[in-house]
């Protein structure tokens, strides 16, 4: 499980708009949290999920995003990746 890659197809803007892949591992697993690093060229996000909450489960512990769009735009997007990271654990039974 720690150590695991895969990639995901994002599209983190309007419908219209570009697909990014992103590259995911696994940096942690526990029965509590899963610790995951987000790649896609020279941008990365570090985030967490914790299993045992019911609702608010992500947190962000690294954001390197060198955007200059709106806050909300940059949250749609996070939410996209959160998405679609849960979709392929659930696919894959990681939890």
């Amino acid at each position: 499980m720690v150590g695991e890659k895969f990639d995901i197809v994002v599209n983190v803007g309007r419908p219209k708009s570009i697909n990014y892949r992103m590259q995911v591992e696994i940096t942690y697993h526990s029965k509590q949290v899963i610790r995951v690093v987000i790649t896609g060229g020279q941008k990365s996000l570090t985030m967490e999920k914790y299993l045992f909450r019911k609702s608010h489960q992500w947190k962000i512990n690294n954001l390197d995003l060198n955007h200059q769009k709106s806050i909300q735009s940059q949250s749609e997007a996070i939410l996209r990746i959160q998405n679609t990271i849960d979709a392929y654990f659930k696919e894959n039974n990681i939890n």
